[in-house]
């Protein structure tokens, strides 16, 4: 099983870390919600790679993966989407994703809203 987690940052645009889970990549005191809401050390990141608009998790072999981002205007408010896989791998091809791309993740219907 591997674990793949991309932070989407304004000076990395496709940064990779290790998680052992995905409940750690997404709730983990290194994992998603932390890093949107620049919580613990993993908030530092911030600092090193800039602000972050959007997170991916996804699990090797699955079908679907999510996509986390901070609501318009809060800075602890988090919304979240399931991505079918081949979205997520062609993003991977690319290493990059379009803020374009982002926002249509989380205003389309065609995404379903996660936790």
């Amino acid at each position: 099983m591997t674990i793949n987690y991309r932070a989407i940052h304004t000076r990395s645009l496709w940064r990779k870390a290790r998680h052992s889970s995905v409940r750690m990549a997404i709730e983990g005191p290194d994992g998603a919600l932390n890093l949107l809401r620049r919580k613990g050390r993993v908030g530092k990141k911030w600092d090193d790679y800039g602000p972050v608009s959007c997170v991916f998790v996804w699990e090797s072999g699955e079908d679907s993966g999510y996509a986390f981002r901070l609501k318009a205007a809060s800075t602890t408010d988090v919304e979240s989407v399931i991505i079918p896989i081949h979205k997520l791998l062609a993003h991977e091809h690319t290493s990059s994703c379009s803020q374009v791309d982002i926002d249509r993740y989380f205003s389309s219907p065609e995404f379903t809203k996660f936790m």
